[in-house]
C-alpha cells in the first residue's frame, strides 16, 4: 500500500522484484463545507494496459468526523452523490489516475522488454472526508487488505511501499521446493506466518552512504566479487558491524525482538518464532 507521494518507493520495489505485486494507492479527497452531509468513495482500477473507473457514494452509517451524518437531501441518490464527488474532485481524481497510468505503462514496458521488473497491478482508492486531520492519515490496514484482495497468487507477502525486496528473496520465490514448504506451513491446522527479517541503514549514515548500503544489502554483493555468490551472510555482516540496523529497533525494541536476528544470522534453516506482545512482523501467508 502507498500514497501518491510514495510512488518512487513503489517503483523501486517493482524494479527490485521480478514477481507479481498488487499495490493499493490511497487518495484522500477533502470535501467542501457545503457538502459535509455527503460521504463517498471513488475507486479506479488499473489492470493490464486498460483502466476502468467507477465512482460510488452512500450515506455514512457512522457519520462524518464532525458528528452524525445528515440525511441525503430529498430525492438524492447514491448516483447523484457520486456525481457530486466527480464534480467537486474530478480534476484531482483524473490527475491521480494519469500519474498511476503513466507509472503502470512505464513498468509494463520494462517488463515486456526484459522481464527485469515486477508484474504490477495497481488499484486507486479515494476517500472523501470533511475532516482535514483524517485526510492526512492513510488507513494503513484497510489499504493492505485491499491490496491483498487483488493478489492472485497462492502466497502473498504484506509489505509497505518503503520496503525493498532482496535478491535472496527473489531467488527463494522461484524455488519450487521452498514454495511448497511455505504453502504447507501456512496452510496447516495451526497456520504459520513466514517472517523474513527487515533491516534499515544505520540512521547515523549520511543519505548517500545509506542509499549505497541499502543497494548493496538488497543486491547481496557486500564483500563479493560476483553478485552470483549473494548470500544472507552479506546482510548479517553489515548488521554485525552496525552498518545496518534491525528495522525500527530504536523506536520500538520489542517490535521485532522475537525474531532473534542473532539466531537468524547463524541458522541454515527456518526456525520457530513464538508470537509475543508488540511483535510487528511483516510476513508471507496463504491467501
Amino acid at each position: 500500500m502507498a500514497s501518491l507521494d510514495r510512488l518512487p518507493m513503489l517503483e523501486a520495489m517493482c524494479r527490485g522484484y521480478m514477481g507479481p505485486i498488487s499495490a493499493a494507492v490511497y487518495l484522500p479527497l477533502l470535501a467542501g463545507t457545503n457538502a459535509s452531509h455527503l460521504t463517498g468513495t471513488n475507486a479506479s482500477h488499473l489492470t493490464g494496459a486498460a483502466a476502468a473507473a467507477a465512482a460510488t457514494a452512500a450515506e455514512s452509517p457512522q457519520g462524518g468526523a464532525g458528528g452524525p451524518a445528515e440525511p441525503l437531501p430529498e430525492g438524492a441518490t447514491a448516483a447523484s452523490a457520486a456525481d457530486l464527488i466527480l464534480r467537486e474532485h474530478g480534476e484531482q481524481i483524473s490527475s491521480a489516475r494519469a500519474k498511476l497510468q503513466a507509472f503502470f505503462e512505464r513498468m509494463d514496458a520494462l517488463r515486456a522488454a526484459d522481464g527485469s521488473v515486477c508484474q504490477l497491478a495497481l488499484t486507486l482508492f479515494a476517500e472523501r472526508t470533511s475532516d482535514p486531520q483524517l485526510a492526512a492519515i492513510m488507513p494503513t490496514n484497510a489499504m493492505r487488505n485491499a491490496a491483498g484482495l487483488a493478489a492472485q497468487t497462492p502466497l502473498a507477502a504484506m509489505l509497505d511501499a518503503d520496503l525493498g525486496v532482496s535478491a535472496g528473496l527473489n531467488t527463494l520465490v522461484n524455488n519450487e521446493t521452498w514454495i511448497q514448504h511455505i504453502l504447507r506451513e501456512t496452510s496447516a491446522q495451526r497456520p504459520a506466518l513466514c517472517v523474513p527479517p527487515a533491516f534499515e541503514a544505520n540512521p547515523r549514515l549520511d543519505n548517500e552512504t545509506a542509499h549505497r548500503v541499502t543497494h548493496v544489502a538488497l543486491a547481496g554483493t557486500y564483500g563479493r566479487v560476483c553478485a552470483a555468490t549473494r548470500s544472507k551472510s552479506d546482510v548479517a555482516a553489515l548488521w554485525r558491524n552496525a552498518t545496518l540496523k534491525v528495522f525500527h529497533v530504536d523506536a520500538c525494541r520489542s517490535c521485532h525482538r522475537p525474531f532473534n536476528h542473532a539466531h537468524w544470522s547463524l541458522s541454515p534453516s527456518p526456525y520457530i518464532v513464538e508470537f509475543q506482545r508488540n511483535f510487528e512482523p511483516w510476513g508471507i501467508l496463504s491467501r
